[in-house]
């Protein structure tokens, strides 16, 4: 398996936001040497979605990704 880079997470994480409805979006961010990925909308952070290594957060978004897909059908 090759190794996952921040790049290729925000990059994610960017097209993932740009499917979401109203003014929710992802980020990554970095807690205590681990790799997080929290909900925002306006006001702020909602809630924290996954935490643990980048494959873990990878996983997340590829899972979100998909369900847009099913939904979006």
């Amino acid at each position: 398996m090759s190794r996952i880079t921040r790049i290729e997470l925000d990059n994610l994480a960017a097209y993932v936001s740009e499917r979401l409805l109203g003014s929710l979006n992802v980020q990554v961010q970095r807690r205590n040497g681990a790799t997080a990925l929290d909900l925002y909308d306006n006001a702020g952070c909602i809630r924290l979605l996954a935490i643990g290594s980048a494959r873990t957060v990878e996983t997340y978004l590829r899972g979100m990704e998909a369900t847009l897909d099913i939904i979006g059908r």
